[in-house]
């Protein structure tokens, strides 16, 4: 299979193995494989042993499925504390010739090779402007003639340990690193739409050990940080709140889970089987929601903050972004329009690959893997095309519930051959994607035992 480019999400409960291959139509998904895994802590390798193991097996899935031996991937990277730090470089050169990309790229080595505290390393540096001779702040230099260049970066700094946990991982399946990017950095390009970039937007990543911020105008990202909590946080309230397993927890949170206690009429309650014989466990819905708004509101109000603190929230026209497995969560575009003020909508990366990819791949948890793919592409050279969605006014009556997709009558988005996202309760006809399956099961729900033989084989 010629023109592949193969990828390695590193999650905290998943690894996801991926496949893209360059057509003339655009990109598309070829091969994509999710396995469980432990000895990863919020996106940081901690446990190589299982670490590699889950790796091994997503990759062989993966091969499998594109008939083609893997031997060289790009990774996401994930760090708990991430600081930053804007460094600038200057050139002089000559001023009779044009600057050429070659020119930009070693400046851009340049920054990435910085030198910082003993123990940390450069995450990713991304250029802010340039300056050229008296012209300051340009975003695009290649093609000017100037004398005098000088860039202006911003590191994204955390520790070695981050990545040198992968980098063992990789060796000991007879792997080699093609490049890596940040989780939230790979997400916002498998997502966001330039329009978006362009009119100033955040995207919020919440995975199942932390959470991604990524805040981006005139197509510059401008912040990034990263919220050392996510979904495992919110299973582990419900275990301890409800003294229940683990298991249950995170069973209970994605079937029955809402992010908005008040839209809940208190009549549903949840049975839970006893163990070793003890009574069954009843617990009303609505306690369950209030349980994971507590959280989630936790997590959205941070996120808030960061946005607030970088001064350019007023400007974000494009709104908030929601992706990442927590995001299929019930009622949360509600929950984040209440907590920001902000236009919201929740998104998974259909609109930059061919509609006949991978379909597992185009989830609100494969956005990552999806990113790291269209990144290296990108770094090769190739331009994509994109569908644009517009974004509305969050003070507005659509804003204000988190729609920020325009639908013909069809009720399709313009641009993609799929249903537009709708609340999980939406009375929309099934379709074969994971989404509207779980949409339909969320809708049926009344008093009922969770362990319900029909209701697993729906899943």
């Amino acid at each position: 299979m010629e023109n592949i480019i193969a990828a390695l999400d590193l999650g905290t409960n998943k690894i996801a193995a991926i496949v893209g291959q360059k057509t003339d139509s655009g990109i598309r998904i070829v091969g994509y494989q999710e396995v469980p895994t432990e000895g990863i802590v919020r996106g940081e390798v901690v446990n190589i042993q299982k670490v590699v193991k889950s790796v091994e097996t997503a990759i062989n899935s993966v091969a499998q499925q594109v008939e083609t031996p893997i031997r060289e991937v790009w990774i996401s990277h994930c760090c708990e504390r991430i600081r930053h730090e804007s460094t600038v470089i200057q050139r002089r050169r000559s001023g009779d010739d044009w600057i050429t990309e070659e020119e930009i790229e070693d400046i851009l080595q340049e920054a990435r090779n910085t030198r910082v505290a003993n123990g940390d390393i450069v995450l990713q540096a991304v250029p802010q402007s340039y300056n050229i001779d008296d012209r300051m702040g340009e975003i695009d230099p290649v093609g000017m003639i100037g004398a005098d260049l000088e860039a202006d970066f911003r590191l994204f700094i955390g520790k070695k340990t981050a990545v040198s946990g992968a980098s063992m991982v990789l060796s000991r399946n007879g792997l080699s690193e093609c490049g890596a990017s940040l989780r939230g950095i790979a997400s916002a390009r498998s997502i966001l739409t330039q329009n978006e970039m362009e009119l100033g937007v955040a995207l919020l990543d919440i995975g199942a050990g932390a959470t991604d911020l990524v805040v981006i105008k005139d197509n510059i990202i401008r912040h990034l940080d990263i919220i050392p909590f996510g979904g495992n946080a919110v299973t582990e309230d419900i275990r301890q709140l409800c003294s229940i397993p683990w298991k249950t927890s995170e069973q209970l949170k994605v079937q029955y889970g809402s992010a908005f206690a008040a839209l809940d009429n208190g009549k549903r309650v949840i049975s839970i089987p006893g163990i070793g014989g003890a009574a069954s466990k009843e617990i009303p819905s609505k306690e369950l929601a209030m349980i994971i708004q507590a959280r989630l509101s936790e997590i959205i109000k941070t996120a808030d903050l960061a946005i607030t603190n970088t001064g350019l929230k007023a400007e974000l026209k494009g709104g908030l972004v929601l992706t990442g497995g927590v995001a299929n969560t019930m009622h949360i575009q509600r929950l984040a329009s209440q907590l920001t003020n902000m236009g919201i909508r929740v998104a998974w990366p259909e609109n930059f690959v061919l509609a006949e990819s991978e379909d597992k791949a185009l989830t609100t948890t494969g956005a990552t893997a999806v990113g790291l793919v269209l990144a290296a592409f990108d770094a090769l050279g190739d331009n994509l095309p994109s569908y644009e969605i517009p974004t509305l006014d969050p003070n507005s009556e659509q804003g204000a519930q988190g729609v920020l997709f325009q639908t013909n009558e069809n009720g399709q988005t313009p641009g993609t051959s799929k249903p537009a996202h709708t609340d999980p309760k939406a009375d929309t006809k099934p379709r074969e994607s994971w989404k509207h399956r779980l949409a339909r099961k969320i809708g049926s729900i009344q008093e009922m035992d969770i362990f319900d033989n029909n209701n697993d084989n729906e899943a």
